[in-house]
């Protein structure tokens, strides 16, 4: 039986497509739903939306089983948010108070995880994947050197226009990634400013604040 939850007290769904067979679940909440669409093949996949969720021009395409899609408290997402899931045993959270501007998300393989934290703010343009959709092979061993990977994200992250985190990456909390870099797939300690292509710590013992201070 699919279990859809739609709680009219303060709601707003406007244009919404969703495409849900037997066996999957939704729980809008009390959120609002701007343009999207939620598209899922397969069984025992779940949405879930926190409390005062605003989720705009969002595009969710799940191919696969007992797969997850966690949008925290008060997250946000502005502009246009494109999330593919390719497998099974997928999830992808989106921590509390987070935003996102444009972001395409993709997870390509079984058993592969997207973790964003707690009050990160995502701007436009960037792209997250756990896989590279294909395989890279050793050819004295026979065997693939390429295996997708979790990417985890600390709270209060900034990503920057036009980021690209690849496959294994993991950022510290309280960090920040400039504009345009290709950040590898690595451990960034936290409280650094992370550039470049490929991406590198620039600045250490910095923080990041929504306000303009001055």
């Amino acid at each position: 039986m699919n279990s859809i939850r739609k709680l009219f007290s303060g709601i707003l769904h406007l244009y919404y497509r969703l495409i849900l067979p037997k066996g999957n679940s939704i729980d809008f909440g009390s959120n609002t739903i701007l343009f999207s669409i939620l598209k899922i093949k397969g069984e025992n996949n779940q949405i879930k939306l926190g409390k005062d969720c605003t989720i705009r021009k969002t595009n969710i395409e799940i191919n696969g089983n007992n797969n997850l899609v966690s949008f925290g408290e008060k997250s946000k997402v502005y502009e246009n948010l494109n999330v593919l899931i390719e497998s099974d045993n997928c999830k992808l959270e989106i921590g509390n108070s987070s935003t996102i501007g444009s972001v395409k998300i993709q997870l390509g393989e079984r058993n592969t995880s997207v973790i964003i934290g707690e009050d990160c703010m995502l701007s436009r343009d960037i792209i997250i994947n756990t896989s590279d959709f294909h395989s890279i092979i050793d050819l004295e061993r026979q065997i693939r050197i390429n295996p997708a990977k979790d990417v985890i994200i600390g709270d209060h992250v900034w990503l920057g226009n036009g980021v690209y985190i690849n496959k294994g990456a993991l950022i510290g909390k309280d960090s920040i990634v400039a504009a345009r870099s290709v950040v590898p797939g690595k451990t960034f300690e936290k409280n650094s400013i992370i550039g470049g292509i490929p991406a590198k710590v620039i600045k250490t013992n910095t923080n990041w604040d929504r306000k303009l201070i001055k």
